[in-house]
Parts: C-alpha cells; structure tokens; sequence
C-alpha cells in the first residue's frame, strides 16, 4: 500500500503529523471504551444481582460485647520494633482475641453462612479503655486452613 492511495501525501506526512493522528485515533478508541466500560459499570448491559427479599427491623440491633483484658499475653512476647513507640507507650492492658470461623445467620429469615469472627462475634468485640491507657491487641488466627 502506498502512501497516496490512503490519502497522505508524502510532504503532508511528517513526524508532528503523525504522531497528531496517532494521538486522535487513541483518544477516538478510548472514548469508545470508555463509553461501553461506563455502560458496564452503569448496569445498563446486565441486570444486577438481587438481594432476597427479607423484612427489617424484625429483631433488635445487637451490640457486641465488651472485650476482658488478660493478665498477660500468652505465646510470644511482643517485638518492640514491630509496634510505633512501644517503649514510651507500654501498655497497661493487653487482649487476646481469636478469629475464628462460626455459622451465623445475618437475618431471621435468610439461613445460615459462615463468617469470619472475632472472639466467636459479629462484628467484633468493643475495647473499653481510658485515654493515656496504652492496650495491646493480639488476634490468634484460628481459621481453617481452605475457606
């Protein structure tokens, strides 16, 4: 294919040229992705996932439990280095909280799933301390090896 069968002269075809239509044709690509991504993202091509229908407010809203402080951690002790001003800060209460799989239900009328928790709660436990009372948190995984 030559040069003047698609319409471009040899003079009119120069570097600041080329690189004008290279830059208009992405642009004119992008903007067509663009579009159809923006229609993907909008929903306007699939439909989107529905929850099953429940009814609220069927039970009361449930508060998590307090966390209890132990008198020390067990395992290993804590690396200073890992923790930001562990020496000026050392603390004064310390918890350890296992994470653990428990099949839960989220609603009344839905059945039961698994979930991932915290000291056998969902959400987690609440830590009730005062200001200037430095705590340490130890999580124990104690997931299954496959979820």
């Amino acid at each position: 294919m030559s040069l003047h069968s698609t319409g471009v002269s040899k003079e009119s075809l120069t570097r600041r040229s080329f690189v004008r239509r290279g830059a208009l044709a992405t642009g004119a690509i992008t903007t067509g992705a663009f579009h159809i991504n923006t229609r993907l993202a909008a929903g306007a091509l699939f439909a989107p996932p529905t929850s099953p229908p429940t009814t609220p407010w069927v039970q009361p809203l449930a508060f998590p439990r307090w966390a209890v402080p132990t008198p020390a951690l067990s395992g290993p002790a804590p690396i200073p280095s890992a923790h930001q001003r562990y020496e000026e800060f050392l603390p004064q209460d310390f918890y350890e909280i296992p994470v653990r799989m428990v099949a839960a239900r989220p609603h009344p009328q839905l059945g039961l799933t698994n979930w991932m928790s915290y000291d056998g709660q969902v959400p987690g436990p609440t830590f009730m301390t005062r200001l200037g009372r430095p705590i340490l948190v130890r999580y124990r995984n104690e997931l299954p090896e496959e979820i």
